[in-house]
């Protein structure tokens, strides 16, 4: 039996608009065989005139396409588009409304993409931005989807606290978030709770009371709520902040609303607010040496938290009803080896790319050397020991031999010279002309 051809069939515009909007579009195809239609699901006849298969109710995404000598007035082709099709217009005669079934499509499309891939766009941005922390990362994404998604109380806001060591991401990770919601700049409002230490400071978080100095200022976080109640609200070191300032955040975290030194009500429940804090690194430090020296994959389990965290956290706030208002407690721990090579890479890039813009000097360098500066890692100091170590062995000596071989240099190359398991690896820098001949060379 030779291979069957999709069938012409000429619909209304009306019926077109009824499948585009109306009904749900989905993927079956039809084909012509003799004087009926046979459906690709059950592989049954159907009438020429019928959109749907009579036998499994299957259809709603026909191939439907106009016959050159139609006769309605407006002929339309349905195409496939995602799980649905596209209506598109194949002739030019007839008013026929192009626009507003393009919209019914454009809108079916729209749907498709915000309830199946945002999510995993979500995690992907915060994996491109973040370096490691893959259980932080989709501990953060699933609670912020939920919250998108219409399953999170519209009265309570969203409340994050990270906690690990100094330089892990976490306030990455808040500044990650606020990218992704595609937020305006002055949506993400950042306080640094080390300013709030002392008790009157109270004043500067909600502004001062009537007949006091700056009354009229309004509070540096009420004031940023009122223009941008969908903001991304970090509270930086938060175990440095007086607790009557805590105190303040025990109704904003629970009903979401604050009332500021005017009297007037400041609604936050449409905010995400992320604490950031050092309490319990080095238990959580310990820990992950432990756990990463047997297995070399880290999961922070329950009984860790509660038995070991929670306390610490109890003995600083003092406030089981502030730590009872936190949606998820979210840990960040040291890097890998693997997470270290990557962090290296993205500083070697970044200086690379600079030297280039700034100087025309292309800078190169082989494998063993990003090994090399990952070894001078530290981890009370995180990814900060990594951007201290590459400014001391490679940026200081890029500086050096530009300003010394400035009118010659056209790039210079950096190897690993001597590698040693107990004393620290020896690197070279080469300073090459524009002619790739070697001129000057300095370990480094």
């Amino acid at each position: 039996m030779p291979n069957p051809q999709p069938a012409v069939i000429d619909v209304t515009e009306d019926q077109v608009h009824d499948v585009a909007e109306d009904e749900p579009i989905g993927a079956t195809t039809w084909e012509e065989m003799g004087d009926d239609w046979v459906c690709h699901s059950c592989f049954t006849s159907n009438p020429v005139t019928s959109l749907n298969c009579l036998h499994c109710d299957e259809g709603r995404g026909v191939d439907v396409r106009s016959r050159p000598s139609g006769t309605f007035d407006s002929p339309w082709r349905v195409g496939p588009f995602g799980s649905g099709h596209r209506p598109q217009l194949l002739t030019t005669g007839g008013n026929v409304g192009v626009q507003q079934t393009q919209h019914h499509a454009a809108r079916l499309e729209t749907k498709e993409v915000s309830t199946n891939r945002e999510p995993t766009n979500l995690e992907k941005h915060l994996q491109k931005n973040i370096v490691g922390q893959k259980h932080a990362v989709c501990l953060v994404a699933r609670t912020i989807r939920r919250k998108e998604a219409g399953w999170q109380s519209t009265e309570k806001p969203l409340v994050f606290l990270f906690l690990g060591s100094s330089g892990t991401g976490k306030t990455e990770m808040a500044k990650a978030v606020s990218t992704h919601l595609k937020l305006k700049e002055t949506a993400f409002i950042r306080i640094d709770m080390s300013e709030y230490q002392d008790k009157h400071e109270v004043s500067k978080f909600i502004g001062a009371p009537p007949g006091y100095c700056n009354h009229d200022a309004g509070g540096q976080l009420t004031e940023k709520l009122k223009k941008t109640p969908k903001a991304v609200v970090l509270f930086d070191e938060v175990e440095k902040a007086h607790r009557d300032v805590l105190t303040i955040m025990l109704q904003l975290f629970d009903e979401g609303r604050l009332t500021d030194g005017k009297g007037e009500t400041v609604m936050g429940n449409k905010a995400i607010f992320f604490m950031t804090s050092n309490l319990g690194s080095d238990a959580i430090t310990d820990f992950w040496k432990k756990e990463n020296k047997q297995s070399g994959q880290v999961k922070i389990p329950d009984n860790f938290q509660q038995e070991v965290i929670q306390p610490i956290l109890k003995r600083h706030f003092k406030r089981d009803e502030f730590l009872g208002r936190i949606n998820e407690t979210v840990f960040f721990l040291p890097f890998t080896e693997e997470d270290l090579v990557q962090l290296v890479t993205r500083e070697m890039d970044k200086w690379s790319k600079l030297a280039n813009s700034r100087h025309r000097i292309k800078v190169s360098w082989d494998d063993s050397v990003l090994k090399v500066l990952a070894t001078g890692y530290k981890v009370d100091y995180g990814a900060r020991s990594i951007i201290h170590e590459v400014e001391r062995r490679i940026v200081n000596n890029l500086a050096e031999l530009q300003g010394e071989y400035e009118d010659i240099v056209k790039g210079i190359r950096i190897s690993v010279e001597r590698e040693s398991a107990t004393l620290r690896a020896v690197m070279k820098m080469e300073v090459l002309d524009h002619h790739d001949r070697v001129r000057k060379e300095i370990s480094i």
